[in-house]
């Protein structure tokens, strides 16, 4: 059951499912705190974690921290028990933005299932068969969204710079991900040597195949980005991954055995 809002629709939707079921342990999706959810279920004797996908707050100065660890005091009863993150930059805007305590705060790295991606013990000319791509081209591989944030403009004047370049450049980039469209705006970057260097994939539903069949991976996050799914996909196929110094997507890289 999904509960978001505070109306009394879904409030007696949540008192009936307590009343109704027999269960200790409420899972949240980015529960905000304070929450009426957390209170209701505390006074009926049901613990409450929040699992947070994104940022929880910007990080506070000292003063406006040190308000926020009151609030938190006073409203401890609408927060929840735990509060899992995937990343410690995520966690530190719980911390240090919201004034959580850390003992509230469990950090878990995402994980990937190493059985669909793994290393290619030989590799294969599959994308370049795919994608029309010569044979003599390694491939640095990106799959994400395309919002601006996620750096793929910061990719194509990369390419750009390596068709300006007066040695021939044995690199071609493959970007998954891309809705119809929305790769136009980032082929218009390119000079038309670099647009010889890029493909937009879309969205592929081969992409453990993709990328033990590329060479190196890419994340050119300019904005905020997290402990990313796609750079975990891209080092359990074995590639060595190139990020933004970026908040959680840092996190993901062991340096020098990726590459940051």
């Amino acid at each position: 059951h999904q509960i978001n809002t505070c109306d009394e629709t879904t409030r007696h939707i949540l008192e009936c499912l307590i009343e109704d079921q027999t269960f200790d342990t409420i899972l949240a999706f980015d529960l905000q705190f304070p929450s009426w959810v957390s209170s209701l279920a505390h006074d009926n004797g049901i613990r409450v974690i929040s699992y947070w996908g994104a940022s929880m707050s910007s990080i506070s100065h000292p003063l406006k921290l040190v308000l926020k660890k009151i609030e938190y005091w006073l409203f401890r009863n609408k927060a929840a028990d735990s509060y899992v993150f995937e990343s410690e930059a995520m966690l530190l805007t719980a911390t240090h933005g919201r004034g959580i305590p850390k003992k509230l705060c469990k950090l878990i790295h995402l994980g990937v299932d190493t059985d669909q991606y793994s290393p290619a013990i030989d590799k294969s000319n599959f994308l370049h068969k795919e994608m029309g791509i010569p044979t003599d081209k390694k491939i640095v591989i990106y799959s994400g969204h395309m919002e601006p944030r996620k750096g793929v403009g910061t990719i194509m004047q990369c390419a750009n710079h390596l068709a300006e370049q007066a040695l021939p450049c044995n690199l071609h980039f493959v970007l998954c991900g891309n809705k119809p469209g929305q790769e136009q705006p980032y082929i218009e970057m390119l000079s038309d040597e670099a647009k010889k260097m890029v493909t937009f994939a879309g969205y592929r539903n081969d992409l453990p195949d993709m990328m033990r069949a590329s060479d190196i991976g890419v994340i050119a996050s300019t904005g905020w980005d997290s402990f990313t799914m796609s750079s975990i996909e891209m080092m359990a196929s074995g590639l060595p991954l190139i990020v933004s110094y970026l908040q959680g997507l840092k996190e993901t890289i062991s340096p020098n055995v990726t590459e940051e």
